[in-house]
């Protein structure tokens, strides 16, 4: 004859103690703050903090280089479209931009006249064989661009839905003429070197450059000319560098940057934009890390 198994006892409820006050009578602890009824003062605030957040979406310096642009376009509105200045100084009113853009036949006169300030743009010291300025490089027209884009539809504006997709249209033919007439006269000899951009420092002078600021004693100038090589950054990117962006692995040391120019709000994936190693050269003291 089989056994019937004991009922097994119910589980106490933690819960369940004579010193809690009843379940209708506790408050769930939790560790969100309560919300709170705004102020008008607090709305205020908030709105301070979100003009912030929108403009951090774009580098200091990149705004401080949209800057540079803004007085050639002031100045030629001023002259040739004064209609389209402030009223009360003489500036580019980036409102009657918007305004007249939400037509079509204010979006083909604001576009005619900012490829009139554009097809007036003179490089700084190339001339033509003719004697003639040349024309601004691509790189100046495309900052004014940009910088055009940046000034009407994003500086000072709270909401926005962002620069027409018909501008960008009416532009796009417009550039691409602008870099086949610039990659012919480039062919031609006319204007402009064949290369751009600064050449590379090539590995003698690095070494010789070392070699002096070791004899010298520089040694923070030692250690920028070094690192700067063996990291491939900028001075300002090594200014940056503290305890949390150095570590160690094995026999090298390890240089994490949170952003770069490439990812600056850093990897999605690894959580950091770059992990760079720095290994030691003994044979080479002058270019040598310690």
């Amino acid at each position: 004859m089989m056994r019937t198994p004991a009922a097994a006892a119910p589980r106490a409820d933690p819960n369940d103690r004579e010193d809690l006050p009843p379940a209708s009578k506790r408050v769930r602890r939790s560790r969100r703050p309560a919300e709170k009824l705004m102020t008008e003062a607090r709305r205020q605030q908030a709105r301070v903090n979100i003009r912030r957040t929108k403009t951090a979406s774009r580098a200091k310096t990149t705004r401080y280089n949209y800057s540079s642009y803004y007085a050639p376009m002031h100045k030629w509105y001023k002259i040739n479209a004064p209609h389209m200045l402030k009223d009360d100084v003489d500036e580019l009113d980036a409102a009657k931009v918007r305004a007249a853009c939400e037509t079509p036949e204010g979006l083909k006169e604001q576009l005619q006249h900012f490829e009139e300030f554009l097809d007036t743009r003179e490089h700084h010291k190339e001339t033509l064989p003719n004697g003639k300025a040349a024309p601004a490089k691509l790189g100046t027209m495309l900052g004014y661009r940009t910088s055009f884009g940046y000034y009407v539809w994003a500086k000072d504006v709270e909401y926005t839905l962002g620069i027409p997709p018909q501008w960008h249209a009416g532009l796009k033919s417009y550039f691409g003429g602008l870099k086949q007439k610039e990659a012919e006269l480039r062919q031609k000899g006319v204007a402009g070197k064949l290369k751009e951009g600064k050449s590379k420092m090539c590995m003698q002078l690095y070494q010789a450059t070392g070699k002096f600021f070791q004899h010298e004693g520089k040694t923070i100038a030692a250690f920028c000319n070094s690192w700067s090589w063996n990291l491939m950054c900028r001075h300002s990117n090594l200014d940056e560098l503290n305890a949390k962006h150095i570590g160690f692995k094995q026999d090298s040391i390890t240089i994490e940057y949170g952003k770069d120019k490439n990812h600056t709000d850093g990897s999605i994936h690894n959580k950091t934009a770059m992990l760079k190693h720095v290994y030691a050269n003994p044979f080479m003291p002058s270019v040598s890390h310690h």
